[in-house]
C-alpha cells in the first residue's frame, strides 16, 4: 500500500479529518469492530492527527521497523 499525505498547498482545510471521518462513517456502516492504520514513526503531524482522532498505539502487525500501528475502537 503507498503512502499519502495533503498535498501542501492544501493543507489546513480539514481535508484529513474529512478522510477520516467519513472512514470511521463507513466502517460503522458496516459494522467493522475498529479501523486500523500504520504510519512512519517520523511522521509526527500525522501521528498527532491519528491522535486527536482517537487512534491508539498497539501492537505491531508490521515485519517492517520503523513502522507505528495504530488502532481506533468504533
Amino acid at each position: 500500500m503507498e503512502s499519502s499525505s495533503t498535498d501542501p498547498a492544501h493543507r489546513g482545510r480539514r481535508l484529513a479529518t474529512a478522510l477520516l471521518d467519513a472512514a470511521h462513517h463507513h466502517a460503522v456502516h458496516v459494522g467493522a469492530l475498529g479501523i486500523r492504520l500504520s504510519v512512519w514513526k517520523w511522521r509526527a503531524d500525522a501521528i498527532a492527527l491519528y491522535r486527536k482522532a482517537g487512534f491508539a498505539e498497539t501492537v505491531s502487525w508490521e515485519d517492517r521497523e520503523q513502522l507505528i500501528c495504530m488502532i481506533r475502537d468504533v
